[in-house]
């Protein structure tokens, strides 16, 4: 098991993006801070596959790539939400 990660901050968005490695999956995780659901646009679908494709021509690897949002408040129910099959909402890390 290792991560990567990469961190960017923007005025009003805090961003992380992190690449685990859980044999035989790479689990791409992305943080994101909003103060309502976080949606997917049609641009960040695209930046988002694009950084699948990067990673995967540059580790090589075979393996199943599975993109997942930690979020505060959750994805805005849209077509390209629909694509993340992991995400975990804030109050999910600080439950008993």
């Amino acid at each position: 098991f290792c991560c990567n990660s990469l961190f960017r901050k923007t005025s009003s968005l805090a961003q992380s993006h992190i690449f685990c490695v859980f044999a035989p999956k790479f689990l791409s995780c992305e943080m994101k801070f909003s103060t309502d659901e976080y949606e997917i646009t049609k641009s960040y679908d695209s930046q988002l596959a694009r950084r699948m494709r990067i990673f995967r021509k540059v580790t090589q690897t075979k393996k199943s790539l599975l993109p997942a949002f930690i979020t505060p408040n959750g994805l805005l129910d849209n077509m390209y939400a629909r694509k993340i099959p992991r995400e975990v909402k804030g109050d999910a890390l600080f439950a008993w």
